[in-house]
């Protein structure tokens, strides 16, 4: 997946297992998007017989969904990103990329602990303990 799809993914709440069902929404193809100067982006995507109505705005760089109008979702969780969002913004930024970094594998990081990266120093609790988001 490309680096921007999952910084949206990661910076907004969604709902469990749309990532999954949008996935598979957008492999189903179909979708049909356009760029609109209001908007941003507004997509159609054909789901039981019917078209569900997206709209996904960027931020200006590009990395992060702005926001974001699902017809069908926004009375479940309007500020959760639904799996007709996730097959829109999958469809934009042109599906799945061959990146390296996918479900299962894994990686090694290292960050040293100071005063800046502690829970008490983000304001989420007391504690000079290491924190990530």
């Amino acid at each position: 997946m490309s680096d921007s799809f999952l910084f949206a993914l990661e910076s907004h709440n969604h709902i469990v297992g749309d990532i999954e069902r949008g996935v598979k929404l957008f492999e189903r193809g179909g979708i049909e998007h356009m760029k609109d100067e209001t908007f941003g982006y507004v997509a159609d995507i054909p789901e039981n017989g019917e078209r569900r109505r997206v709209a996904v705005n960027f931020t200006a760089d590009g990395r992060d969904v702005e926001s974001f109008y699902c017809k069908k979702c926004s009375s479940h969780d309007p500020d959760a990103i639904c799996c007709h969002v996730v097959a829109v913004i999958l469809d934009i930024q042109g599906g799945v990329s061959g990146s390296k970094l996918t479900l299962g594998k894994s990686a090694t990081a290292s960050a040293v602990v100071n005063g800046d990266n502690t829970v008490k120093a983000v304001g989420s609790g007391s504690l000079d303990v290491f924190v990530f988001p």
